[in-house]
């Protein structure tokens, strides 16, 4: 298992002939992962499903970060408003 971190995923892809519309059939998935030692990177082969979980997790913390990064009560916001208006 690797350590939490910022992952380049390669998709390898074939156009699948004769079909009226475009389709691709996937060759093969690998991740980029930094070597042992020094600033190397190892290209690792990786089943597509084994992606998928983390990829829901980190959908699920952009969503709740962008939730609590907003200000939710607007009706804090009204007095403000009235006085600005007034003055």
């Amino acid at each position: 298992m690797l350590p939490p971190g910022d992952y380049r995923v390669v998709t390898d892809e074939e156009v699948i002939e004769g079909l009226s519309f475009t389709a691709y059939h996937r060759i093969s998935t690998e991740i980029l992962v930094p070597a042992a030692a020094g600033c190397a990177v190892e290209m690792m082969t990786i089943d597509p499903m084994d992606l998928q979980a983390p990829h829901e997790q980190d959908v699920a913390m952009l969503a709740v970060h962008s939730v609590v990064g907003r200000q939710t009560n607007t009706a804090a916001e009204a007095p403000v408003d009235k006085l600005r208006k007034a003055n």
